[in-house]
């Protein structure tokens, strides 16, 4: 699980991919933000884990005991990190939500704007993701709706290197010749991925893997149902 969870903690570009649209200069700066935290991130996640790895994998009490008086400091300044964390999954969530809305993927309503923002996507994600969140907690506990969500994020994220590796072959094909480079650069990715995403499987409890498994299939009859539907209109 430490090496699962290491692997999963330079993931927040994740949040910053859904609101390309939002930022200046969007090719140059997501890409180069999506680099950096990749690398700084698991940088800092592997100099962690390897620093405190003499102690055990108990990473609070590691802390508690042995960083003295700078404990407190550490614990408000990873409360912090966490709030802001939370608050921008939910934004990034909103941005996923409305442009499903757009693309017919959910309700028109969810593209509804008010003040330059898709002010109904933003309340029904902030709904969804607390009411989801505070029933994982009430029933199962904080530390386990914490290995639950995040064993789900990692292999989520897995799925969508996956996806991606594959489309950037797909593009690069096209002109072989002239981007070896990136075929070699996909191939090398999805298979990294896919290694990862079996291995980081057999690690996580069932209940995650039926779960994770469980929402692909529904993604998928939902897509197929939609497909149908439009067919049957046009």
């Amino acid at each position: 699980l430490v090496i699962l969870y290491a692997i999963g903690m330079p993931i927040g570009y994740g949040n910053l991919n859904p609101m390309s649209e939002e930022i200046r200069n969007a090719r140059r700066m997501v890409g180069l933000i999506t680099v950096l935290v990749i690398l700084l991130g698991g940088l800092l996640s592997a100099l962690l884990f390897y620093a405190v790895s003499p102690y055990g994998t108990d990473l609070i009490g590691v802390l508690k005991h042995n960083v003295g008086f700078i404990f407190p400091y550490l614990i408000f300044s990873a409360l912090n990190g966490g709030i802001l964390g939370g608050i921008a999954y939910i934004i990034s969530m909103s941005r996923i939500v409305y442009a499903m809305s757009i693309k017919k993927f959910l309700p028109l309503i969810f593209s509804a704007f008010s003040n330059n923002r898709p002010f109904n996507a933003e309340i029904f994600s902030l709904i969804t993701y607390s009411i989801f969140l505070f029933l994982f907690i009430h029933f199962y506990g904080i530390y386990d709706t914490f290995l639950f969500l995040g064993g789900l994020t990692v292999l989520s994220y897995l799925t969508i290197s996956i996806s991606a590796s594959f489309s950037l072959f797909r593009i690069s094909v096209k002109k072989l010749w002239k981007r070896k480079g990136s075929v070699t650069l996909a191939l090398l990715s999805a298979i990294l991925s896919g290694a990862i995403l079996v291995f980081s499987m057999q690690e996580s409890s069932p209940i995650i893997n039926y779960v994770f498994l469980g929402w692909i299939i529904i993604g998928f009859i939902y897509t197929e149902l939609l497909e149908m539907i439009s067919k049957e209109k046009n």
